[in-house]
């Protein structure tokens, strides 16, 4: 079996028996296993193949049933004979190389027949492969390390500009900031509103269009927005960072509905224009100037300085501390997120969160907990998630972050039910099938032994 390290891998608990594993796979296979590491992982071999590739080219209906593609087409070929020869690692090499050159149906003729010449064990994780998510638990750290061990180049990591949270509160973000930027608190910078939606990287750089998460991850449903962002291109080779937005909620962006609907892509930033990569040694104002030449505006793709209520005296200026408050108070008056703090750094230098910074307020409830049950990871045997309700009883939500391991292990040895938490959440979702709201992002703060009842939201 050619991935039977892979699925101890995958079974086994622990970065470093991981790691440890994956060293042996790799030296056992060499070049090969190092070869579809990078198809893996590496953001810049692109096949153009997502999961709903794979499931409209092997007919297989229910993905949500199996959680992901690997787990579906493994019991979609068990107990199937193979149409033909066994294929090996060399003939998913020749597969991918054709898939970088085909598209549309000659690329789902392709997967389908690969898909049957393969046991269903190595089409599990040559699907993963292709849809760059092995789900073994084994993160660039443990691959670069298996990769250096044998004698193999470490694979480039994947990285998008990141901001530092900044507080919320007027007196602490003062302070905060001019902590940071001096005693006056002033700064030269560019300020701009934050969205609520889906960070994107689009990009043509490795031959095919497309849309990649902060995690390097493909991201699918988005047709509308590739065939705009070809159409601007227009043959040139380029990358655009923004944030995929919906015109009426954030909720609105991740449902997969068929064309644009009400979505569209709010662009902040271009990494690359005609080949010429800006990531380094390129100011923000400079990239800015290149996004206003590569990208005209319209409604399917916006460039945030030229968006409604964002206008030219409030780009790149100098702002002490209270001024920048003020700004932040504005955008969210106005139903922004909160607001962005860029410096003129090069992209390349945002990736550690120095350059850049949000800030965003902050809500908090003090809600009744009625369950618990064990986490996941490290966390397994441990009962590290609570579920909590509002007074109404019409908002439910699992709590599983905030916590350190002395609660953690108080929540274990205890039956914490009918006791009262204080949590910070970013907003209430929309109602589910059966009635019931939850909360975005919720993080336990402190225990409420002062509180009889929860807050009614």
């Amino acid at each position: 079996m050619a991935f039977e390290e892979l699925n101890l891998v995958e079974s086994t608990n622990g970065s470093l028996e991981k790691t440890r594993i994956l060293t042996e796979w790799v030296k056992k296979y060499e070049e090969l296993a190092a070869m579809l590491l990078e198809f893996a992982v590496s953001p810049y071999e692109i096949f153009g193949i997502s999961t709903r590739s794979i499931c409209k080219a092997c007919d297989i209906e229910d993905i949500k049933k199996y959680k992901d593609i690997g787990n579906a087409i493994y019991n979609k070929y068990i107990g199937k004979e193979l149409d033909g020869t066994e294929n090996s690692m060399l003939d998913f090499y020749n597969l991918v190389v054709a898939l970088k050159k085909t598209s549309g149906n000659d690329a789902l003729e392709k997967l389908k027949e690969f898909f049957e010449c393969c046991t269903p064990e190595d089409a599990k994780w040559y699907a993963r492969i292709l849809c760059k998510d092995l789900k073994c638990g084994a993160g660039m750290s443990a691959i670069n390390k298996a990769l250096v061990a044998n004698g193999h180049p470490e694979i480039e990591v994947f990285e998008v500009g990141l901001c530092s949270t900044l507080p919320y509160k007027k007196e602490e973000f003062i302070k905060a900031v001019r902590e940071k930027f001096g005693k006056d608190g002033e700064i030269c910078a560019y300020c701009e509103p934050k969205y609520d939606g889906i960070r994107l990287i689009v990009s043509n750089e490795s031959g095919k269009t497309v849309a990649l998460t902060r995690n390097g991850k493909i991201r699918e449903n988005v047709e509308f927005l590739l065939e705009e962002f070809d159409r601007i291109a227009n043959g040139r080779i380029m990358a655009i960072d923004g944030e995929l937005m919906s015109a009426e909620s954030f909720f609105n962006v991740t449902k997969k509905v068929e064309g644009r609907g009400d979505r569209f892509f709010v662009v902040w930033d271009c990494l690359c224009l005609n080949g010429q990569d800006l990531r380094s040694n390129v100011s923000l104002h400079e990239r800015q100037a290149a996004l206003n030449e590569a990208v005209p505006q319209n409604n399917t793709i916006r460039i945030i300085n030229s968006y409604p209520a964002h206008t030219a005296e409030n780009m790149y200026n100098m702002f002490d501390a209270e001024n920048m408050y003020n700004m932040f108070e504005g955008f969210v008056a106005e139903g922004y997120e909160g607001m962005i703090i860029k410096t003129d750094a090069p992209y390349d230098q945002t990736y550690d969160r120095k350059e850049w910074f949000k800030i965003k307020p902050v809500k908090t409830a003090t809600l009744e907990i009625v369950g618990q049950r064990n986490g996941s990871g490290k966390y397994k045997d441990k009962l590290s998630v609570i579920v909590v309700k509002d007074k109404s009883g019409s908002i439910i939500s699992s709590v599983g972050t905030g916590f350190d391991d002395k609660t953690i292990d108080y929540m274990t040895n205890n039956n914490v039910v009918g006791k009262f938490v204080e949590v910070k959440f970013d907003c209430i979702t929309p109602e589910n099938s059966n009635g019931i709201k939850s909360l975005r992002f919720p993080r336990f703060i402190c225990w409420r032994e002062d509180i009889s009842e929860p807050n009614d939201l």
